[in-house]
């Protein structure tokens, strides 16, 4: 379930000091100006936040209305505006009390920190009490230096505190905690906290014209920047930054822990813990490059130990820290890169004694014991991903570990994020222990089935032409997919090159069928997403003919229609599934119609027809309508969230832009349902305004469940619908051959490439047929064209089911 608010990170830290430092530099200033006759008062109070209130704020609207008036009449056109560019301040850690003593020295009363500006600034000093309380905790009581240290840690926290105490008097009455002057600044903060939390401050419901009286801050023209007045600050900013990645990291290899547990107990499917885990890991990397673009070099794992050794005094990590940092994963990483070459890969022989055992019992094994074998597992499986990565071997859907891997052998450079990337592939093996090839055989599976929808489907249409509108290059795709499916993923392709290095080296111990996919069935991750575009491609090529052909929608009305007899035909399976998979209103153009006419009229608005041609005038003119080609109703794509991973398998899409349109995605989804549950929440459409995302957990979370919402429609069998409406209305044709030569002349249909013009054909003739029986008062006459389709439909659909039926016992 997801929180109502994203979770403090060093982004959002410096996003909520940018805005309380904004608010207190721009409000001194104004108290400034007042000082000596600059400014008139009034301007004070609206930098300061106050809002107005009934026929006051009615006032104010019009007067806004007003000068936007004007000052849009003197702009040019907005294509002529070049795009604002940030403006970036600086502000000095020793100038927050003087902006602050400005502010409450100040005769304007009217001046009120607004409670957004409030919030901001205790939720930037809780973030940095969380890394004072954890500094403190690993540092010695007695040592007095580590102590000094520790104060140094609380030197923000103490200032910020200090600052929010000297604005108190200014506070909105209803945030003022009681006999707040008696209290120390520790203790004042800690009541705002509670308030905040147990109180959600609301203000009556307006109507949407009066919003735009309300002016948010913006944070994106003009930037605000606390800078560190000394070395040793800088140093103690660099390591809070630190604390939050860590943090943040934590919390996703949480969360990934949980989703292969899922996994190991088959309550999610092995794409969904595959894209979770390889989104948490492209997270990852941006979240390192937003926190610590600031410093140098940061991003480097080799700069964290010596960084935490400086500012706690400790010369050795204690075991919870090395967890937390996932320093031991680095060390095994540096280790390697220390025996690895470039273009070269280091051979260990895995049939030795003392190997990675997975039947192994972790639970019992000691501290030491479980670093040892993590040690072991992955020296075993780095010289595979060398393998893998390795030029000759085409990958259509790789993983972010395997390709930083590939930068981590050539560079000998560790990030940080790949070290937390390297101790979630650890876990995933701590979790799945002697299952973990279990994603290897639901990957295979996936592969087998599609090979085979895809044969069945080339064989079905071996005789049949392919659309007109098919460019040479869509008549290969098939052909290409088919063979990547069997050179890539049904053989090893590493495996020759493998044998070879091994035979070099005098390594005869192993086995070509030991070694045979060696590394992928222990690379859940990489079977997961070569499976998820297995399935991608499928559902690609089979909307794709289902399209070209109409096989889809147009039977669908033809269906629709039977449907609507006094005698309905039956249930059609495949059918049903793709009306309720697109839902009724993408199919049919709204509702579902309910009489032959609105199937009629439906049917020739799908082909590309006008609306105007069932004008009265149009039907007394006897003039033949057209359609036309660019209107041809065709399936839409339901899945939203697999599209953009579509994009990045097979169009190359970035992994930072294809983060960014699925956060773009899912933002807006849980937006629009958190608003939906808390409609009149002024608060919560002012955090997202502000802030504009969900953390990375809970981003994790929204994918997971847009996942589990959109995979049924990529399983979902497009070619298998495809066949059925093709012999279907083969079927249909040969029994009204007669009645619709009759009509259309013995040439009215050329090949199979016009099969779905029988549904219009069919559709068009009985609905005349039962408005000519209106007309001499026959109403609720049969018609016996539609009669006869409906049977030959009841035939097939009898047929079909007991064919299937008779599979599944068999």
């Amino acid at each position: 379930m997801l929180l109502p608010f994203p979770a403090i990170s060093y982004k959002r830290y410096k996003d909520d000091t940018s805005t309380f430092v904004k608010w207190l530099a721009e409000t001194a200033q104004s108290c400034r100006s007042e000082t000596i006759g600059s400014t008139p008062t009034t301007e004070s109070a609206k930098e300061g936040g106050a809002r107005l209130k009934g026929k006051a704020r009615k006032l104010a609207k019009e007067k806004a209305r007003t000068a936007n008036n004007k000052t849009s009449a003197a702009k040019p056109d907005n294509d002529e505006i070049p795009a604002a560019k940030p403006e970036n301040h600086v502000v000095d850690t020793s100038e927050l009390l003087g902006l602050a003593h400005t502010i409450s020295n100040s005769k304007n009363s009217s001046i009120i920190v607004p409670t957004e500006i409030i919030r901001a600034g205790i939720r930037a000093v809780s973030a940095r009490r969380k890394c004072t309380a954890y500094f403190e905790s690993i540092t010695n009581k007695d040592d007095d230096e580590k102590l000094s240290r520790n104060e140094s840690h609380a030197y923000f926290t103490k200032l910020m505190e200090d600052v929010l105490v000297i604005l108190q008097p200014h506070f909105a009455p209803s945030t003022t905690p009681k006999d707040s002057t008696k209290q120390p600044s520790g203790s004042l903060l800690q009541d705002l906290q509670n308030r905040f939390a147990r109180l959600e401050v609301e203000e009556p419901e307006e109507p949407d014209d009066e919003k735009e009286v309300e002016a948010p801050v913006d944070n994106h023209l003009t930037i605000y920047e606390l800078r560190a007045t000394n070395e040793k600050a800088a140093v103690e900013e660099q390591a809070f930054a630190y604390f939050c990645l860590f943090g943040e990291l934590d919390k996703v290899r949480s969360h990934l822990e949980a989703v292969w547990t899922d996994y190991k107990l088959e309550r999610t499917d092995i794409i969904t813990a595959a894209v979770v885990t390889n989104t948490a890991f492209q997270l990852a990397r941006r979240a390192q490059d937003e926190a610590l673009s600031a410093f140098p070099g940061g991003e480097n794992y080799a700069q964290v130990k010596p960084m935490l050794n400086q500012v706690t005094g400790k010369v050795n990590m204690d075991e919870e820290t090395e967890n937390w940092t996932f320093y031991f994963a680095y060390e095994t990483l540096t280790n390697f890169c220390a025996i690895s070459e470039p273009y070269a890969v280091p051979l260990i022989d895995k049939t030795l004694p003392g190997g990675y055992n997975p039947l192994d019992n972790r639970s019992q094994m000691f501290p030491r014991e479980k670093r040892n074998e993590d040690s072991v597992l992955l020296m075993e499986l780095l010289p595979e991903f060398c393998y893998v990565i390795d030029d000759e071997v085409e990958h259509f859907a790789g993983d972010e570990l395997t390709q930083a891997i590939k930068e981590m052998n050539e560079t000998k450079k560790i990030a940080i994020w790949l070290a937390f990337a390297a101790t979630v592939f650890l876990d995933i093996h701590h979790i799945m222990r002697e299952k973990v090839e279990r994603a290897f055989d639901d990957f295979q599976a996936i592969v087998i089935n599609t090979k085979l929808a895809m044969k069945r489907h080339t064989e079905f249409m071996r005789n049949d032409p392919w659309p007109k509108s098919w460019s040479e290059n869509e008549k290969i795709i098939p052909q290409i997919f088919m063979a990547e499916m069997e050179n890539y993923m049904l053989q090893d392709r590493a495996l020759p090159m493998k044998m070879c290095c091994y035979r070099k080296a005098g390594t005869p111990t192993t086995t070509e069928e030991y070694e045979r996919f060696y590394f992928h069935k222990r690379q859940p991750i990489l079977c997961g997403l070569q499976a998820f575009y297995t399935m991608l491609m499928l559902k690609r090529i089979g909307r794709k003919c289902c399209d070209s052909f109409g096989t889809a929608v147009f039977p669908a009305q033809l269906y629709n229609a039977l449907q609507q007899k006094t005698n309905p035909v039956s249930f059609w399976p495949a059918m049903e599934d793709l009306i309720n998979l697109h839902t009724p209103e993408r199919i049919f153009l709204g509702a579902r119609p309910q009489t032959i006419d609105s199937c009629f009229k439906q049917i020739h608005l799908m082909f590309g027809h006008s609306v105007t041609d069932f004008a009265a005038n149009q039907r007394q003119t006897g003039r033949r309508t057209v359609a036309s080609k660019d209107r041809v109703k065709h399936l839409e794509d339901i899945t939203n969230t697999c599209m953009f991973f579509r994009q990045a398998f097979c169009q190359g899409m970035p992994a930072a832009i294809l983060v960014q349109k699925i956060e773009e995605f899912l933002n807006k989804q849980a937006q629009e349902k958190a608003q939906k549950q808390k409609p009149k929440s002024k608060t919560l459409r002012h955090e997202w305004s502000r802030y504009g995302r969900l953390s990375s957990t809970q981003l994790l979370e929204a994918l997971t469940a847009s996942l589990a919402f959109e995979l049924p429609g990529l399983r979902f069998s497009y070619f298998d619908l495809h066949r059925q409406s093709v012999e279907m209305l083969r079927k249909v044709r040969s029994e009204v051959k007669e009645d619709l030569a009759q009509v259309l002349g013995p040439k009215y249909l050329e090949d199979d490439r016009g099969l779905p013009l029988i549904c219009l054909w069919i559709l068009n003739l009985a609905c005349r047929g039962e408005r000519f029986a209106e007309c001499i008062g026959l109403r609720g006459a049969k018609s016996v064209l539609l009669e006869q389709t409906g049977k030959v439909f009841e035939d097939f659909l009898d047929e079909y089911c007991g064919q299937k039926a008779f599979k599944q016992a068999d």
